[in-house]
């Protein structure tokens, strides 16, 4: 699961080595916020692993039992109309622009 928000980009998979839900990032600042983030809530997140060949370098893990409600969590801090405005406004995030409107222009020429 991809997943765009305003604390980073990551992309969730279950970890085949011991099923934790693992966190997968191509900015090690996404991670890091996202730890904080988490650490607020109550939830800890792994450290950072750096594997340097990787599509994603950068990993961190979570106890599977808890996604749901992180996913939760990250659903909660939406409270604007425009996600690419939004982003714009945030300065750890707005380097992420100009690839969220490709993304954007990307799948809008796949609706129909």
């Amino acid at each position: 699961m991809w997943i765009a928000s305003t604390l980073g980009f990551f992309s969730i998979t279950i970890s085949p080595e011991d099923g934790r839900a693992q966190f997968r990032a191509r900015v090690n600042g996404d991670l890091e916020e996202l730890r904080s983030f988490l650490m607020e809530k109550g939830f800890a997140l792994s450290e950072t692993l750096t594997i340097p060949t990787a599509d994603y370098r950068y990993r961190a893990f979570l106890d599977r039992s808890q996604l749901v409600e992180v996913l939760g969590c990250l659903a909660e801090t939406i409270d604007y109309s425009n996600f690419k405005g939004e982003i714009a406004n945030r300065p750890t995030q707005r380097h992420k622009l100009v690839s969220y409107h490709e993304v954007w222009a990307s799948l809008f020429r796949l609706q129909e």
